[in-house]
């Protein structure tokens, strides 16, 4: 990928609300993460907004290789998927700053995100889009994995390799589009 000669600041900010619950014989701290994402001059990437509504108890319950290290932040990839090559942001990626204020979050046991940005629609008017998901643990066991969790499944098949990925131009496709097509052709 080229470098879009633009840069997206991403601020995120985790806020400690003070209320706690016990969930799965842990003490849960409910935590609000709060991302911007500002896409400066030439950037490919869109602004956005998100909230993330969560508990999360102590990262100790994870393996010492998963836990989260202090001052380490982890890789951030964005890229800016299009269709047809006469788009600016074809095969571009812009250059990432990140920038966190706030606690520590811990291990997510549930979380709820709800993601804003605005879209801009072929009349060149904006429209404002929000979605929101999330995940929940129903069931914590902490110990060692069983290790037949790892044995490889008796109807797995090698393949040498994937079929191609890239989108065939000149059709321009929306994004659902583009993935059932390559479902579809993973399965002929």
């Amino acid at each position: 990928m080229m470098d879009s000669g633009g840069t997206l600041k991403i601020w995120i900010e985790n806020i400690d609300t003070g209320e706690r619950k016990e969930l799965f014989g842990h003490t849960a701290r409910h935590i609000i993460t709060r991302e911007k994402r500002i896409a400066g001059p030439g950037a490919c990437s869109k602004p956005s907004l998100s909230e993330t509504d969560g508990w999360y108890i102590d990262g100790s319950v994870m393996p010492e290789w998963r836990q989260q290290k202090k001052n380490n932040f982890g890789v951030v990839v964005a890229a800016e998927v299009s269709a047809g090559s006469d788009d600016k942001c074809f095969n571009k990626m812009d250059k990432i700053e990140v920038h966190r204020t706030g606690v520590e979050t811990g291990f997510p046991v549930k979380v709820t995100t709800t993601l804003t940005t605005d879209v801009t629609q072929p009349d060149g008017s904006t429209r404002s889009l929000s979605s929101t998901w999330g995940s929940e643990v129903v069931e914590l066991k902490e110990g060692p994995l069983e290790l037949t969790l790892f044995d490889v499944p008796k109807d797995f098949t090698r393949v040498e390799s994937l079929k191609s990925w890239t989108v065939k131009p000149p059709r321009q496709l929306t994004g659902w589009e583009w993935f059932k097509d390559k479902v579809q052709e993973m399965f002929k």
